[in-house]
Parts: structure tokens; C-alpha cells; sequence
């Protein structure tokens, strides 16, 4: 799992870096003749396009990430409870057991002094 969120932030870094470079780009093409801006233009249109893709898919994937590791949370709280639940109902039978001899012993002492 920690593979996979450092892969989606990686991915998302990468988009804002596609959009840097593409505002880069976009502050020198004043500057330059001709063919180039045409050649210029287009790289800063793909890397927009690229840039904003993986940032929405960064975040998209980080927010589903976030929920399912949410969810997991949600369950070990569930067998967590579950747990403590029967540790509880097996300390009560102990008990129950305990007293039961308990009884078995007092009575059958009783039934000795009868005797």
C-alpha cells in the first residue's frame, strides 16, 4: 500500500511540474520568432493537457486511497470489538464455571455433615 501512495504523489508532483513548466514556457514565447512559437505553443498545450490529467488522477486515486484505508480502519475497529467481546464472554463462563464448583463443593460438604 505505501508503494502505491508514494506512486500516486509522484504522479501528481510530476502534473504540477508539466503545468510549471508549461507557465514557463508561456512567459518566453514574447520572445520568440516565427515557427517556434507555433512549436512552443504546442508543447505548452501537451504539457497542460498531461499536467492536469495527472493531477486530477492524483487526487482522485490519493481520495479513494484515503477511503479505503478508512474503511480497513473501520473494520479492524469492528474485530477489535468483536474480540474483546468474546474475551469477555470467556472470562464470564470462567466465572459461571468457578462459581458452579463452588456450589458443587458447599453443597456437597453439606451433604457430608448430613451424613
Amino acid at each position: 500500500m505505501g508503494r502505491d501512495k508514494t506512486r500516486t504523489v509522484l504522479y501528481t508532483v510530476a502534473g504540477l511540474y508539466l503545468v510549471y513548466l508549461a507557465y514557463g514556457l508561456s512567459q518566453d514565447l514574447g520572445t520568440v520568432a516565427g515557427g517556434e512559437k507555433l512549436l512552443i505553443g504546442a508543447f505548452m498545450v501537451a504539457f497542460v493537457v498531461a499536467g492536469v490529467g495527472l493531477v486530477i488522477w492524483g487526487v482522485r486515486k490519493g481520495m479513494a486511497q484515503a477511503q479505503e484505508a478508512g474503511e480497513e480502519t473501520q473494520e479492524e475497529k469492528v474485530q477489535e470489538a468483536r474480540g474483546e467481546m468474546q474475551e469477555e464472554r470467556v472470562q464470564e463462563a470462567g466465572e459461571e464455571e468457578e462459581i458452579g464448583k463452588e456450589v458443587k463443593e458447599v453443597s456437597s460438604r453439606e451433604n457430608e455433615k448430613e451424613v
